[in-house]
């Protein structure tokens, strides 16, 4: 197969100290120009045309458009009146049942928060009343336990000092009178801080 395009290559084409046999090439190119730019005005020709076709028909279409469009129109629009008008007819009415619901709402509101208000102030006094009420029983019970503990003191005090002048030979008689004074003085102490009024 190389040797079939070696001889082809020899026929077609001579070495190029043999071109000069051949002539002027340029009548050559010249009319391998000529026929391009014949197949270029040919090919805008056709275009020229295509377009003018072209024209016609979106001429033709957008006629069509415009008829269709001035047709339909009357008719879209008196329809986009009949659903505006529908819209704010029904918007109003909405409207007034939003603005119903919501004052029957807030009256409701109103109404639990006045009825809490009521407890809440029931509540409060009846609150007070029973904190009085335990005050008042515990600064008795207090004047009762300090009554009783000072019938105590005062018992503890004439039995030290009655046991006191029977044992004249205990000599700590007298300490432990102190000391059970101080002991009483320190109870009472304690219950009047935990049942302070």
């Amino acid at each position: 197969m190389e040797k079939k395009m070696d001889e082809n290559k020899d026929q077609s084409t001579p070495p190029i100290s043999e071109w000069w046999k051949l002539g002027d090439p340029t009548a050559n190119v010249l009319k391998l120009v000529n026929e391009a730019v014949k197949r270029i005005d040919d090919v805008l020709a056709e275009k020229a045309i295509a377009k003018e076709k072209l024209d016609v028909a979106d001429e033709k279409l957008r006629d069509y458009q415009i008829k269709t469009i001035g047709e339909t129109t009357k008719s879209e629009l008196f329809h986009v009146k009949e659903i505006l008008d529908l819209h704010i007819s029904y918007g109003e009415k909405l409207e007034k049942k939003e603005s119903e619901r919501l004052d029957a709402k807030a009256a409701v509101v109103e109404s639990q928060l006045t009825v809490e208000r009521e407890r809440g102030g029931t509540a409060a006094q009846l609150l007070a009343k029973t904190v009085e009420q335990n005050a008042d029983k515990l600064r008795s019970e207090l004047e009762s336990f300090k009554k009783e503990n000072n019938d105590r003191l005062i018992r503890i005090e004439t039995s030290v000092i009655s046991s006191s002048s029977k044992s004249a030979g205990v000599a700590s008689a007298g300490d432990w009178a102190i000391r059970i004074i101080l002991f009483l003085i320190a109870l009472i102490g304690f219950g009047y801080a935990i049942f302070k009024p």
